[in-house]
């Protein structure tokens, strides 16, 4: 994510150019969140994320925004939010 953000964000905001190795969240991240277990970050971490959606395309004619623009009007709403502050 912060790759395709680092495009159109980087110049006002510290976007991560790398991720964490999965062996680091692994360790660490239980003592960071008691959510994130062991056996999740085993199972979700490092791990790509597919989805087919053929059906709802073919059967109700729908189409649908890249992820890379969802990702990008999210981030934005995230700041006319004051979520994410600027540098």
């Amino acid at each position: 994510m912060g790759l395709v953000l680092h495009e159109k964000f980087a110049q006002k905001f510290p976007l991560p150019k790398n991720a964490l190795p999965k062996w680091l969240v692994w360790l660490i991240g239980p003592m960071l969140n008691k959510t994130l277990t062991r056996k999740f970050i085993s199972r979700n971490v490092n791990i790509s994320w597919q989805a087919d959606n053929s059906k709802i395309k073919n059967e109700l004619g729908m189409q649908f925004r890249s992820l890379k623009t969802t990702m990008e009007d999210a981030f934005e709403q995230m700041e006319k939010e004051g979520l994410i502050v600027k540098n």
